[in-house]
């Protein structure tokens, strides 16, 4: 190592034992413990190894004075990797985020600037993955409890997904100041494995460590009762040591060996006594250091070129060489670092009052930076200014423009405060524009708890009418459609003539009305016509997708040019009004690309404004995209995204769609019993509320579980519940999957009600040529054929399942349903070559799915195929090349690549074959294989 540590060999074997033994992918060392305890000596040691051994080291390590600044430690993480190669392969939407958020970019002339956690983490997630594959990365975080919100969510997006497929070292080193031991930061415990990880608690060394470090620091040899004394008084902690004894040397001029070793009241205690030592010059140049937002040699002459005070006329090198030697700063490339965070806490406090505002005066003309510039003005005045007001509602302005909504928030909460009494109208102002920046940043609590306290006292008015209206989106997605549209039509007298508003509050009225669909319509309908009166408009745009949508869930025959118009006056930027109704539609036709690009497109750009409040929505509406396209798995991770964003925005889970999507994906892969009961209980729950569209949308996955389980008799029940419920709300055309007419189809042929089967299907198909969509065809299709059976007509039942039974893309599911048909119609057929063939195509789609309720019809009705002699206990051939791979010793992984399935599939058809074969084991199996007995 290239700088010895003294007393933590141990500690530095076991992080660098980690780093060396990692493969590709991520892993993480976290060192805790109490102040001074030798925790950033630590993490540089280990830096220079990790260096020595051709790592690349990132590092930050941020300050107490920085935690408050959006993006402030980001820039020393990003620097190092921005290489104009590394950038240039990054997405430009990504790059741009990254740069704007460290300030290396600026947007088009004229044009807005905008960045975002997640846009900004997945770029530097790509710029991790380009070095990690050149050479190992080592990211360090010293001092992690000081790394402000924005650079921490940045930071954490990349490194949780980094991946060992993506053929990337990525080693992290994260230290922490606790009074305890903690949980991982950044998330890291939710992607990082147990061996993977190295977490170490610190305590003080040893008598024998603490005397070689008090020698090398300072060259001071103590006796042995002296030593031990001090060992006592400090526990071991070796910061806490060289403060006592530099102490000792600058009262004594040396360490006496009767010394009189005094225990301060804190560690605090004795720092503030090193800097009382200190003269009124280096006193200054300290209290700037520490006041500044970035640090620098240059930033810090330019503040004290022309300050008055001590030192002026010495001039800032002598000072800062005095610094330097005393062992209180030290430059580290190109920022200026205190030896210890608790000198930069211990200038502060001891500064008076008058001379820390002056410092902030000095620093708020010299500093670049809005959020800088504002703040120290805040801190160099006291009470109520407009000037300070106005800075710091252009910071937040700012830091919002870069998806810094947290910061944003709090720099808005302290200019209303500043905000002169005088001033109402700027107040106001500042006020309702708080209660956007809490939604955008998804803390629906902080956003309700202000604007219930802003409203009652707003004058009467446009300001009070958009409080409302933000205050109405809270409730959409804390409450359910009832309560914000009860906060909507409050806003309706403050409204006035004012057709931005009026159009603003019908279109939410419209969104809300979710128990009524006519009502929504017709909302619909008032907000184009008020909004027309303001001309060409996103908001109008929005407000035409909308009512084009409304129209045809009433039954309408779909208007396209209400949708062509709306997209055409979109901002194709995005914007808060930019509607989602056009993905609905997509994804009720199949139009599976369009819905995801749509889907995907809003939730990037919502997210580049830091608008985090419909996140929980769009992730879910993403996973709706690849549940019925096909890919569960992508599926599941957009609901559990979902669930974590809704939690974290403080949102009910139950009422999202990733609640109801989460049970859908537990049914298709045939876990019913607990799904459903959850399903019913939920339906039952929003039932008793009133939530009607959300009782449907649960009956819909409990409908679902009775037809996987093939109980014709419940599929009724449920659908007839849900019917009575879309009747209630208007709902004449459902067009996402929570129609109950597919499935009502299938149970009422089932059962025999072959009339009343006939006059649904006949009503179906008028809704389909009303609206086409493949999903409903196929199921029109399939009952259409199953009726027809049942009226005799065998052979025609055949026939009209021939041509849907390769199904079209992204329809695995409704093919493998279309496919099961055409086979149980085939065997009665007597054509069992053809039915077998048919059902085993059909049995491998559920399988390669994971459709286990599905697999086992399929099986149960190849065990009557008349070509196995209506054998049940017959394997298929499926099952046969299982059961080979498996008794010659395959694992299921092995078995899964050999077959294209996967491992899960390989498990459900084990299963099957060993209960067919009446054997419990992989050793019985290969005894019947050897035999013959297959």
């Amino acid at each position: 190592m290239s700088a010895p540590l003294t007393g933590r060999d141990a500690e530095q074997d076991r992080v660098a034992a980690l780093l060396d033994a990692s493969p590709a992918g991520l892993a993480v060392a976290f060192v805790e413990g109490e102040a001074g305890v030798g925790k950033s000596a630590l993490a540089r040691a280990v830096a220079d190894r990790a260096r020595e051994r051709g790592w690349q080291v990132l590092r930050c390590s941020p300050t107490q004075a920085e935690a408050g600044y959006a993006y402030a430690a980001l820039a020393d993480l990003v620097g190092p990797v921005a290489t104009p190669e590394a950038l240039a392969a990054v997405p430009e939407v990504r790059r741009r985020a990254l740069l704007t958020a460290v300030r290396l970019e600026e947007g088009p002339a004229g044009g807005p600037v905008h960045a975002d956690v997640p846009s900004a983490g997945a770029a530097l997630h790509h710029l991790l993955l380009t070095a990690g594959r050149e050479r190992p990365v080592l990211v360090l975080v010293d001092d992690v409890q000081w790394l402000d919100s924005a650079t921490a969510g940045v930071l954490g997006f990349a490194l949780r997904r980094v991946d060992a497929a993506d053929g990337a070292r990525v080693g992290v080193l994260v230290t922490r100041r606790a009074s305890e031991p903690g949980a991982l930061p950044l998330d890291l415990d939710r992607s990082v494995a147990p061996d993977a990880t190295v977490t170490l608690w610190l305590d003080g060394l040893g008598p024998t460590a603490l005397h070689e470090v008090v020698a090398a620091r300072l060259g001071v040899r103590l006796g042995r009762p002296l030593l031990h004394r001090l060992h006592a008084l400090c526990r071991g902690n070796p910061f806490y040591a060289l403060q006592i004894v530099q102490s000792l040397l600058a009262r004594h001029g040396g360490v006496p060996a009767d010394a009189d070793l005094r225990l301060p009241e804190s560690l605090a205690a004795i720092v503030d006594e090193r800097i009382a030592q200190t003269d009124a010059a280096l006193r200054t140049l300290l209290l700037v250091v520490s006041a500044l937002a970035v640090p620098t040699p240059d930033r810090l002459r330019e503040a004290l070129d022309g300050m008055p005070g001590p030192g002026a006329a010495e001039g800032v090198e002598p000072v800062l060489g005095r610094a330097e030697a005393a062992g209180l700063l030290a430059v580290e490339g190109d920022r200026l670092v205190f030896a210890h965070p608790l000198f930069a806490s211990a200038v502060r406090d001891r500064a008076p009052a008058a001379a820390r505002r002056a410092v902030h005066a000095r620093l708020a003309e010299v500093e670049p930076e809005p959020e800088a510039r504002a703040r120290h003005l805040g801190l160099a005045t006291l009470g109520p200014d407009g000037v300070v007001a106005d800075a710091l509602e252009v910071a937040a302005h700012d830091a919002r423009a870069r998806g810094a909504t947290e910061v944003a928030s709090e720099l808005l909460r302290v200019a209303v405060v500043r905000t002169p009494p005088t001033d109402d109208a700027a107040r106001w102002r500042r006020a309702v524009l708080l209660g956007d920046v809490l939604l955008e940043a998804g803390d629906l609590e902080a956003a309700a708890t202000w604007l219930d306290l802003q409203i009652p006292v707003l004058p009467a008015g446009a300001d009070r009418a958009r409080a409302r209206l933000t205050r109405s989106v809270v409730h959409w997605y804390a409450d359910g459609g009832a309560a914000a549209s009860a906060a909507v039509r409050a806003a309706v007298p403050d409204a006035g003539d004012d057709p931005v508003l009026l159009g603003t509050i019908h279109s939410r009225l419209a969104i809300f009305s979710e128990s009524d669909t006519v009502a929504a319509r017709d909302h619909g309908a008032r907000a184009v016509a008020e909004l027309r009166r303001c001309g060409e408009s996103d908001l109008l745009g929005s407000a035409l997708c909308n009512l084009f949508y409304y129209e045809v869930l009433t039954g309408a025959v779909p208007r396209p040019d209400l949708l062509e118009e709306g997209l055409r006056l979109e901002d194709p930027r995005g914007s808060t009004d930019r509607s989602t109704t056009p993905g609905f539609w997509y994804l009720a036709t199949d139009a599976w690309d369009l819905a995801r690009e749509r889907f995907r497109t809003t939730l990037e750009q919502e997210r580049a404004r830091g608008d985090l409040s419909s996140e929980p929505d769009l992730l879910s509406r993403l996973g709706e995209v690849e549940q019925w396209y096909g890919d569960w798995p992508a599926a599941r991770r957009y609901a559990e995204a979902a669930e974590t964003s809704a939690r974290e925005n403080g949102s009910d889970a139950s009422y999202q769609p990733s609640g109801r999507l989460l049970l859908m994906l537990d049914l298709l892969e045939g876990r019913l019993e607990e799904a459903e009961a959850t399903a019913r209980a939920r339906a039952d729950a929003f039932e008793a509320a009133g939530h009607r569209l959300a009782v449907v949308s649960y009956l819909a996955a409990a409908t679902f579980a009775r037809a996987s389980a093939a109980d014709h008799r419940g599929v009724l029940a449920t659908t007839a519940r849900a019917a009575a419920h879309l009747e209630a709300i208007g709902l004449a055309e459902p067009l996402g999957r929570l129609d109950p007419a597919p499935e009502r189809l299938a149970a009422l042929v089932a059962l025999g009600e072959l009339d009343e089967a006939e006059q649904l299907l006949a009503a179906v198909g008028e809704r389909l040529r009303r609206v086409p969509r493949p999903w409903l065809a196929a199921a029109h299709l399939r009952a259409a054929a199953a009726l027809a059976a049942a009226r005799g007509d065998l052979a025609g039942a055949v026939e009209l399942t021939e041509p849907a039974a390769d199904g079209g893309p992204g329809q695995p599911f409704e093919q493998a349903r279309t496919l099961l048909v055409r086979g149980r119609l085939l065997r009665r057929a007597r054509r069992s070559g053809d039915a077998d063939r048919c059902l085993e195509r059909a049995g491998r789609v559920f399988d390669d799915l994971g459709a286990a309720a599905w697999s086992a019809q399929v099986a149960q009705e190849l065990g009557r195929s008349r070509r196995r002699g209506d054998d049940p206990t017959a394997l298929t051939a499926t099952e046969r090349r299982v059961a080979e791979l498996a008794a010659g010793g395959a694992t299921n992984k092995e078995v899964a690549t050999a077959l294209h399935m996967s491992p899960k599939t390989v498990e459900v058809h084990l299963t099957r074959l060993y209960r067919k074969l009446g054997i419990r084991s992989r050793a019985e199996l290969g005894s019947v294989v050897g035999s013959g007995g297959l």
